[in-house]
């Protein structure tokens, strides 16, 4: 746009990364900062949401309540559970799914150090994938620092995750130790019924799907914690749900 104003544009011809600098000098002191833009293409993906400014457009809260505010102490994460069992579904409009799907989000597990436990293990998620009348399936993550290993597992329910079933384990992920984000994603094959899950791009095992689930229709985010904020809490960002892999 224009490189002399404040506030400008840029515009990106393909997709890809990219690197932007912003330079500024008085005429005797300069200084400069760069920030680099992945550029997705956007015909592949029919979900995406990163919980920017607090907005939750298009979600419904199924139950518990579900507040949203900006973790202060770590920016980039704004929805997390304030109270047990809480979750919310939105609807996904596209429905010209590739024959395999891919689906992904951010999550941060933070926790306080009172009592033996560290305060572990009472973070727990799914995210659900389900048709219009509730029926689905989920990846579990319960993602525990010191002392606790975390687990992935696989999950089924029939009414948007309020009742589940286990079906089998992933593996065991280690202890992601701090508060940085760690990356799940699953990739849905539809025509095999298979699906496979990496934790931080690394394949946990693949595991079977029933056939009943491959048109899915929406989303579900379940998130429950036992405790408040200075215990700990677990928060998912940059849910992602398309028919391009992350790295495309």
């Amino acid at each position: 746009g224009n490189s002399s104003a404040v506030d400008t544009t840029a515009t990106f011809l393909a997709a890809g990364p990219y690197v932007l600098q912003l330079e500024a000098h008085d005429g005797e002191l300069s200084d400069s900062d760069t920030v680099q833009i992945d550029v997705v293409d956007l015909t592949g993906i029919f979900f995406a949401d990163d919980f920017d400014d607090n907005n939750l457009d298009g979600w419904t809260t199924l139950a518990g309540s579900f507040e949203t505010f900006q973790y202060l102490s770590e920016s980039g994460y704004e929805v997390h559970p304030t109270l047990a069992n809480s979750r919310m579904v939105a609807d996904l409009t596209n429905t010209n799914l590739s024959d395999t799907v891919y689906i992904s989000c951010e999550i941060r597990h933070t926790a306080g150090t009172e009592g033996s436990s560290g305060g572990m293990g009472w973070k727990q998620g799914r995210l659900w994938l389900v048709d219009a009348t509730g029926a689905g399936f989920s990846v579990y993550f319960a993602l525990d620092q010191t002392p606790g290993p975390g687990g992935l597992s696989y999950y089924t329910t029939t009414d948007f995750g309020a009742t589940e079933t286990y079906v089998a384990i992933f593996t065991d992920p280690g202890s992601p130790n701090g508060n940085d984000k760690k990356t799940v994603e699953l990739v849905y094959n539809r025509l095999t019924d298979q699906v496979e899950c990496f934790y931080e791009g690394v394949s946990m095992g693949t595991l079977p799907v029933s056939s009943s689930y491959r048109d899915f229709t929406k989303v579900v985010v379940y998130l429950k914690t036992e405790y408040d904020g200075t215990w700990g809490q677990l928060d998912i960002d940059d849910i992602r749900i398309a028919n391009t892999s992350a790295g495309n």
